[in-house]
C-alpha cells in the first residue's frame, strides 16, 4: 500500500504550489516595475525624459576608472531661450525643450549619454573617443544642425540656434568636474564669438575667464573705494577754431588690477547690472562739470555721455535724468545722450518712448560708432536724433580706395538729408581733415586736436583755444 498521499491530493497540492509561485513571480515583476519606475524618476528629468543631474552623480560614483578614460565634454544650450519663455510662455518653453531633446537624442548613438542639467543646458559625455578631431566634429555638425529647422511648438513656429563647449580628458582635465567647467568656458567663448557655434576649450579660454572673475569681483567695491574718474575728449569745428563740447569717458584705474580698459569693465558692469549705479555716477559728474565749464568760459559746451541699454530700460529712467539735470542746475540742451549702434533695431525699438521723453526735455540724442551696427536707413528716421557720430573705421581709412570714399561721403550726405549734425571719430592726420571737408562734416573728433583729458587739463586746452580770440578782440 502506497504511503504517500493519494493522486488527488498531489495534483491539488501541485496546483496550490503552481498558483502560488505564479502570485510570487507577479510580485517580483512588480516590485521590478517599481524599482525601475523609482529609477527612472530617481535619474530621469521629468520634463525631458533624458538623464539628470543626480543619474550623473551615480555615474561617476560607479565609474572607477575614469582617470584611464578618453572621453569628451560637451556643454551646450540654447541661445537666447529665455527670449521664448518671455515672449511665448513657459509652456512653450517647455515644448521646445521636450522636442528639443528628442532631436538630441536622435541624433548622437549608444556611446554617448545626454544629461539634462535644467533650463536650457545639456551635457554630452562622449565615451571611448580616441580621434578627438575627427568623431566630435563630425558629432558636433549633427547636433548643430538641429537648428536647421524650426521647431513647431503649440502652433508656433519657433527659430532658435545653440552655443557649444568642448574638453576633452586627459588634455584638457584629468576629473570630470574639471572637464566640465572648461566646457563651460569654451561655451561662453562661443557665445561671445556671435552665438550658434562651438569652441573648443583653450588655456587662452581660462586666463581670459579668470581675468573677468577677477574683475566681477573688484568692481563692486570699485566705486565706494572712489577708483573711477572721468576724462573728457573735446569735439571740435573742422578748422579746430570752435569746441562744440565733449564725451566723456569713465576709467577704472583699480587698486589691484591696475587701469582696465572700458571695453572690458563696461560689458562687465552691464552684465551683473552694476552699470546702473555706474552710469548714474558718470551722468552727474558729467553734468556738474559741464556747469563748471560753461559757467567759467561763458559758453554752451555740450556734455556727450554713452548710455547702456541696460540703463535705458529702467522705468524711472527718465525721471532719473530730469530730477538730476535740475538738481545739478544744468541747461537741458548742455546734455547729450549717446546711445550706440551695436544695440539691435528690436531693442532700439523698445527703447524709442524713453528717448522721446528725453529729446522731448531738450536733452539731445546722438547715435555713437554709426556704420558699424544694425541702424537702417528707414529706422533713423523714426527715432528722435540729432547728430550721428560716424564710426572711426571710415574716417581711419580715407584715402585708401575711391569706393572707400565714397561709401564715407554716402554717409555723411545721408545725415545731412535727415537734417542731422555729424561728428567725425577718431580723426588723426590732417589728411582726414581734408577729405571731411569735402564731405560736409560739421564736428570732429580724434587725438590729432585732442586725446580725452582729465579736468585740470581740459580747462587748460580751453583756455588756449579761445585766448587768441580774446587778444584779437581787445
Amino acid at each position: 500500500m502506497s504511503q504517500g498521499l493519494p493522486d488527488e491530493s498531489r495534483k491539488g497540492y501541485f496546483k496550490e504550489f503552481e498558483a502560488l509561485n505564479e502570485s510570487f513571480n507577479v510580485m517580483v515583476d512588480k516590485i521590478d516595475d517599481r524599482d525601475k519606475r523609482l529609477s527612472d524618476l530617481a535619474y530621469n528629468d521629468v520634463l525631458t525624459g533624458l538623464r539628470n543631474r543626480a543619474y550623473l552623480d551615480e555615474m561617476l560614483n560607479n565609474w572607477n576608472d575614469l582617470p584611464d578614460q578618453k572621453y569628451t565634454v560637451v556643454y551646450l544650450d540654447l541661445d537666447n531661450f529665455s527670449h521664448v519663455n518671455d515672449t511665448y510662455g513657459h509652456h512653450v518653453g517647455d515644448q521646445l525643450l521636450i522636442k528639443f531633446s528628442f532631436a538630441l537624442s536622435s541624433t548622437v548613438d549608444h556611446n554617448t549619454d545626454i544629461i539634462h542639467l535644467g533650463g536650457d543646458e545639456f551635457i554630452l559625455i562622449i565615451k571611448e573617443n580616441n580621434d578627438l578631431n575627427a568623431q566630435t566634429t563630425d558629432i558636433m555638425t549633427k547636433i548643430m544642425s538641429i537648428s536647421n529647422e524650426p521647431i513647431v511648438c503649440e502652433d508656433r513656429t519657433i527659430y532658435f540656434t545653440l552655443s557649444a563647449g568642448i574638453s576633452y580628458c586627459p588634455k584638457d582635465g584629468q576629473d570630470f568636474w574639471t572637464l566640465l567647467r572648461n566646457a563651460d568656458t569654451a561655451m561662453y567663448s562661443a557665445k561671445a564669438d556671435g552665438k550658434n557655434t562651438y569652441r573648443y576649450f583653450t588655456r587662452e579660454m581660462k586666463l581670459s575667464l579668470e581675468h573677468k572673475l577677477s574683475m566681477e569681483q573688484y568692481l563692486r567695491p570699485a566705486m565706494k573705494k572712489d577708483e573711477f574718474k572721468l576724462e573728457f575728449q573735446p569735439q571740435y569745428s573742422l578748422d579746430g577754431k570752435m569746441i562744440r563740447g565733449f564725451e566723456a569717458l569713465a576709467r577704472w584705474d583699480s587698486e589691484v588690477l591696475g587701469m582696465i580698459s572700458p571695453i572690458d569693465f563696461i560689458a562687465i558692469a552691464e552684465e551683473n547690472k552694476m552699470i546702473i549705479p555706474l552710469g548714474q555716477w558718470i551722468l552727474r559728474n558729467a553734468c556738474e562739470t559741464v556747469k563748471l565749464l560753461n559757467k567759467q568760459f561763458n559758453e554752451d559746451f555740450i556734455m556727450a555721455v554713452n548710455v547702456s541699454p541696460v540703463e535705458l530700460k529702467e522705468f524711472d529712467y527718465v525721471n532719473k535724468v530730469i530730477r538730476l539735470v535740475q538738481e545739478t542746475g544744468i541747461k537741458p540742451q548742455w546734455l547729450e545722450i549717446e546711445i550706440t549702434e551695436n544695440v539691435s533695431i528690436d531693442a532700439f525699438s523698445r527703447l524709442s518712448a524713453t528717448l522721446e521723453k528725453l529729446h522731448e526735455f531738450g536733452i539731445s540724442i546722438s547715435i555713437d560708432d554709426f556704420g558699424t551696427g544694425y541702424s537702417s536707413l528707414a529706422y533713423l528716421q523714426k527715432i528722435p536724433l540729432d547728430v550721428l557720430k560716424v564710426d572711426r573705421t571710415f574716417i581711419t581709412h580715407l584715402g585708401d580706395s575711391k569706393d572707400h570714399n565714397l561709401m564715407t561721403e554716402t554717409i555723411f550726405l545721408m545725415a545731412k538729408k535727415l537734417g542731422l549734425k555729424t561728428i567725425a571719430e577718431g580723426v588723426e592726420t590732417q589728411q582726414h581733415v581734408t577729405f571731411l571737408k569735402g564731405m560736409d562734416c560739421d564736428f570732429i573728433q580724434g587725438y590729432l586736436m585732442s586725446k580725452s583729458l582729465n579736468l585740470q587739463d581740459l580747462i587748460a586746452l580751453i583756455t588756449k583755444t579761445y585766448k587768441p580770440q580774446e587778444n584779437e578782440e581787445a
